[in-house]
């Protein structure tokens, strides 16, 4: 053992006692390997039906995730009380309104205001969606643009009448957490 190559390291000599030259076609071959080893696990993958990881699906925040669809899903709630049952005295009672005459004068604004309500809903939702099925980006802009325009609704309820503060909380609360949980990741 000396501080030379030892016979083991040498490359190969062909019978013309010239040396063969391995590295290249050895690294060729590995990288020829390693990519079909990959292809055959793609299209292996491809092929198997198996079900999607739910496990890899912590693209978005699960609490935003979840809050994004409790936001959601009280839109669809106040849609239906503003636009579909606006008119039924528990209803309008709610909305501060203290007459059916006053009920039906609002109606028009109402159903305006519920559709509102259900195209937030939809953006949420839809965002929701959208990361489950992996467009990661898109999935995040909308569904923070959606809440934050839940929250912002909420801030102007609070603002344009007081008494509506618990309605305010229960729309801009459930879309602020899913905000909150978005910006810490």
């Amino acid at each position: 053992m000396g501080f030379g190559r030892d016979e083991t390291t040498m490359p190969p000599v062909a019978a013309s006692g010239r040396r063969l030259r391995t590295e290249p076609n050895n690294a060729e071959h590995v990288l020829r390997t390693c990519e079909l080893g990959s292809l055959e696990r793609t299209t292996e993958a491809a092929r198997s039906p198996s079900p999607r990881n739910w496990a890899s699906l912590r693209s978005m925040n699960p609490v935003a995730l979840v809050f994004a669809t409790i936001a959601g899903l009280l839109h669809v709630a106040i849609f239906t009380m503003e636009s579909v049952l606006i008119l039924r005295p528990a209803v309008w009672r709610r909305f501060l309104l203290t007459s059916q005459a006053e009920a039906q004068a609002v109606h028009p604004w109402a159903l305006n205001q519920g559709f509102y309500n259900l195209f937030l809903a939809a953006g949420a939702l839809g965002g929701v969606v959208a990361s489950i099925a992996g467009a990661d980006a898109a999935a995040t802009a909308i569904v923070a643009f959606s809440c934050g325009c839940m929250v912002a609704a909420g801030a102007v309820l609070i603002g344009t009448d007081r008494r509506m503060l618990r309605a305010a909380i229960v729309q801009g609360g459930p879309p602020l957490v899913a905000l909150i949980a978005l910006a810490a990741g």
